[in-house]
């Protein structure tokens, strides 16, 4: 690991998979292979989410906002096309009737759609370049880290409808990864959401619901059908065949017969 982002690499994959039966190397395409002691090997690409290029040159690049503000030294044309730098007048409140004029960067106001929007550029990105990766692993992760954290404001059980949007989710049923982690803030807490299980249980509390509601249940025990088989088949209608049943015996833990969605 010589360089920052190496290192910067390694730090996130350690966020998730640091377990002392294992040795990690770095690689290329994908950025690290796991070799467990059971003799498994898993790749996993780690990538970062930005906005845009802007946001990420302000957050990475040492003395550039110091050089905006100062020089107004832009190094890249978006950046010139979407910061602004304007002549304030600063009222400091330790001194009252005197001023200070001063240069000041206005950044752009993102909002969640500019969230989404950048999130499935990411993902759909690395989802077409997994097609060059080294495929003789047994399996290869996806870990998205989030550098915005445009989340944190909201709640962990309303993260959803904040990120996912029909594109998105289409992304996440066929991607090639086996899973995708995806690295965020909330509540100032950080958590790490397997995305591809989220969607396949979100799945299963909507079968749920709409058997709950249309009192389905009943009809389904008269003719020995179960939940599971049920939810295997919308499963498999709408195209998620590939890895449903990676996720079956995770999901008989969470589909009871009192489960209802908040």
């Amino acid at each position: 690991m010589k360089n920052k982002k190496d290192k910067r690499e390694l730090e996130i994959l350690e966020m998730i998979f640091s377990n002392e039966n294992l040795v990690i190397e770095k690689s290329e395409q994908p950025d690290f292979l796991l070799k467990y002691n059971t003799g498994n090997l898993i790749g996993v690409e780690i990538t970062e989410l930005y906005f845009d290029g802007t946001s990420a040159r302000l957050k990475n690049k040492n003395g550039y906002i110091d050089d905006l503000i100062t020089h107004s030294r832009f190094i890249h044309k978006d950046d010139k096309r979407q910061l602004k730098i304007n002549k304030i007048e600063y009222f400091p409140k330790s001194q009252l009737g005197s001023s200070v004029k001063m240069n000041a960067l206005f950044l752009p106001k993102y909002t969640f759609s500019d969230y989404r929007t950048a999130f499935f550029k990411r993902l759909k990105d690395k989802n077409n370049r997994i097609q060059k990766y080294n495929m003789s692993v047994q399996q290869c992760n996806l870990v998205i880290y989030d550098c915005e954290n445009k989340l944190n404001n909201t709640e962990l059980r309303s993260f959803s409808k904040y990120l996912f949007s029909n594109e998105i989710l289409n992304e996440i049923k066929n991607s090639r990864f086996t899973e995708i982690y995806f690295i965020t803030k909330i509540q100032e807490i950080s958590y790490y959401i397997q995305l591809k299980a989220y969607y396949l249980l979100n799945q299963a509390y909507i079968l749920h619901d709409y058997i709950r509601k249309n009192k389905l249940k009943n009809k389904l025990i008269s003719l020995n059908i179960d939940f599971e088989d049920v939810y295997a088949e919308v499963l498999i209608r709408v195209g998620t065949k590939k890895f449903a049943m990676l996720y079956m015996k995770a999901l008989k833990l969470f589909i009871l017969e009192d489960v209802v969605l908040d």
